[in-house]
C-alpha cells in the first residue's frame, strides 16, 4: 500500500492509501476528492490535469500535456497510476468542489459587503431576491401525569394559537417529527419553528432550540455551463432553439453520445463549436466496455463529419470480415472490434456466471459495420444484428418485420435504417398494409410516428436464395 496525499491551493489536505497500479482518479473518488472528468476518465477532455509535487506515478506523455507541462509535474488523472507514495496538488480548476462553489456565512464586513454588492446587482436586473421562510419562537407547556397530550399535537396547536391558522393547514413533514421530541426536551420546550406560507397553509420546515443562531437560509449562484452532454435527440432540440441562441459564454465542451449523430446536425454543431473556439467531442462507446471506446477529435469535428473517430487512449479497433478475419485496406466495411482494458469478462445471467471470470479477454465484438479511411478514422455504416436506435431505444428491424407480417399477413415487408429512422418497404404498394404500417409500429413501439416510413414497392428485392437483399434498399427511405 501507499500514501497519496491530495493538496489543494486552499484547504486541508487529503491523505489516502492506495494500492500500486490503481488508477489516480479512481484514488481520488475514493477520497472524496471531486476532480473534473466529463470524459468518465478516458483522457479525452483533458479538464483532470494535477499536478504530482512529488513521489511516482506511472502517466503517459499525451496530446492534452505538454513536454514542458510534463517536466513541470502535470498529469492527467485519468491515465496516471500509482507506484508509489505520491503528493499530488489538485488546482482549483479541477476540482469541482473546491471551485465551482464558494461558501460565506458573512460573518464578516467583508462578506457582507459582497453580499449586499450581489443583491443589489440581482435587484438592478430585475431578479426577485426574497425566501418565504421565517421564524415562529414559541414557548409550549411542558407535559405533566395530567397533561400527556402527544408532542406533535401540542407544537401543532401552539403554531395554531400564534400564527392564527387552522390546525388541519399546519403540514409537519416527517423530517420534523422524527427529532420532536429530543428538541423540545433539550430545550425545555422553548422552540424557535421554521416556517413557509404558502397562502393559508404553513409548512413546518425544520424546529429548532429557541436560542439557535445557526444559519438557515442559503443563496446558491450558478456563475455559467462549462460543457454540455446530449444525445442524439437532445442536438435535435437544440437544433430547433439554433445554437446561436444559446447564451452561454463560459460553454467550453459539447459532448455527444448515445447513438449515431445525423449528419447534418453533426455538421451544424461542428462548425458552430469551431467558430466561436469551444471543443465539439462525438464519441462511441457500448455499454459492455465501461461505456466509451471511440471519439472523434474536436479539431476533425468539421473534416470528417459523420465519422465516429479513433480509440480511446489505452484502446484498439480493427475490423473483421464474415470469418474473423482482420481487415487492413483503407475504405474497407467490416465488423467493428474493440479491445481494451475497460471491455466487461462476459454476461451474467444467473449467480453461478459470476464465477466463470473473464471470457472476453478484453476484446469486444460490438455488432457494429464500420469503415476505415486512409486517415485511420473510423465510421459507423450499420449494424451486423439489425438494429437502429430510434428516440434513445434500441429496435430491432427484423423485430419490426416480425410485427408487420403478424399484423398485415399476405403482404411482404422489408425492415431497414438508420438512427433516427426506420424505413419500411412494404408489397403490394396500396391497400391497407401500406397505408397502416407506420402508425401499427408507433403504437406497438410507444415511438412517435415521424420515425418510421412507409416505402411502397411492386416487389420486396432478393438474392438468389430467396432472401430479402437489404444491400439493395435506401436506409433513407
Amino acid at each position: 500500500m501507499f500514501t497519496i496525499t491530495f493538496r489543494f491551493e486552499s484547504g486541508e489536505p487529503v491523505v489516502i492509501s492506495a494500492n500500486a497500479g490503481e488508477k489516480l482518479l479512481d484514488v481520488a473518488r475514493k477520497a472524496n476528492v471531486a476532480i473534473d472528468a466529463p470524459c468518465s476518465g478516458n483522457g479525452v477532455c483533458g479538464k483532470c490535469r494535477v499536478r504530482l509535487v512529488s513521489g511516482y506515478l506511472d502517466a503517459p506523455i499525451n496530446r492534452h500535456i505538454t513536454s514542458e507541462e510534463y517536466a513541470a509535474g502535470w498529469r492527467l488523472a485519468c491515465l496516471a497510476t500509482v507506484t508509489g507514495d505520491a503528493e499530488i496538488e489538485v488546482p482549483d480548476i479541477a476540482s469541482a468542489y473546491r471551485s465551482r462553489m464558494k461558501m460565506a456565512d458573512l460573518s464578516s464586513p467583508e462578506e457582507i459587503a459582497i453580499f449586499e454588492n450581489l443583491r443589489k446587482q440581482l435587484e438592478d436586473a430585475g431578479i426577485a431576491f426574497g425566501s418565504d421562510i421565517s421564524f415562529l419562537s414559541l414557548e409550549l407547556d411542558e407535559p405533566t401525569l395530567d397533561d400527556t397530550m402527544p408532542d406533535n399535537e401540542r407544537l401543532l396547536r401552539a403554531v395554531e394559537a400564534a400564527a392564527g391558522v387552522d390546525e388541519s393547514a399546519i403540514m409537519l413533514p416527517y423530517a420534523v417529527l422524527k427529532n420532536l421530541s429530543e428538541v423540545l426536551r433539550e430545550s425545555n420546550f422553548k422552540v424557535k419553528c421554521v416556517i413557509s406560507r404558502d397562502g393559508g397553509r404553513i409548512l413546518m420546515r425544520d424546529v429548532l432550540p429557541g436560542d439557535s443562531t445557526d444559519p438557515l437560509v442559503g443563496f446558491a449562484l450558478d456563475v455559467g455551463t462549462t460543457s454540455l452532454a446530449g444525445v442524439p435527440y437532445t442536438y435535435q432540440m437544440l437544433q430547433r432553439l439554433g445554437p446561436a441562441a444559446m447564451d452561454l459564454p463560459r460553454l467550453r465542451y459539447l459532448t455527444q453520445a448515445g447513438g449515431r449523430l445525423p449528419p447534418e446536425l453533426h455538421r451544424e454543431f461542428a462548425a458552430w463549436a469551431a467558430e466561436t473556439g469551444r471543443r465539439f467531442y462525438v464519441m462511441y462507446g457500448q455499454t459492455e466496455a465501461g461505456p466509451r471506446m471511440g471519439y472523434l477529435p474536436p479539431e476533425r469535428a468539421v473534416e470528417k463529419c459523420g465519422a465516429m473517430g479513433i480509440p480511446i487512449p489505452g484502446g484498439r479497433f480493427w475490423l473483421e470480415d464474415g470469418d474473423g478475419r482482420a481487415l487492413d485496406s483503407p475504405e474497407a466495411s467490416g465488423e467493428l472490434v474493440y479491445q481494451g482494458e475497460n471491455v466487461a469478462m462476459g454476461y451474467a445471467r444467473t449467480a453461478q456466471d459470476l464465477g466463470r471470470g473473464d471470457e472476453w479477454g478484453g476484446v469486444l465484438r460490438t455488432g457494429d459495420l464500420a469503415r476505415r479511411d486512409a486517415d485511420g478514422i473510423y465510421y459507423i455504416v450499420g449494424r451486423k444484428k439489425r438494429f437502429v436506435k430510434l428516440y434513445g431505444s434500441r429496435v430491432s428491424l427484423d423485430g419490426a418485420e416480425r410485427l408487420l407480417c403478424g399484423r398485415f399477413p399476405g403482404a411482404q415487408f422489408a425492415c431497414v435504417g438508420r438512427d433516427g429512422l426506420l424505413s419500411v418497404y412494404v408489397s403490394p404498394p396500396s391497400g391497407e398494409a401500406a397505408e397502416g404500417a407506420a402508425d401499427y409500429l408507433a403504437a406497438q413501439t410507444r415511438l412517435p410516428r415521424g420515425a418510421f416510413r412507409v416505402c411502397p414497392v411492386e416487389d420486396i428485392p432478393r438474392t438468389e436464395a430467396g432472401k430479402t437483399c437489404y444491400a439493395r434498399l435506401n436506409g433513407d427511405g
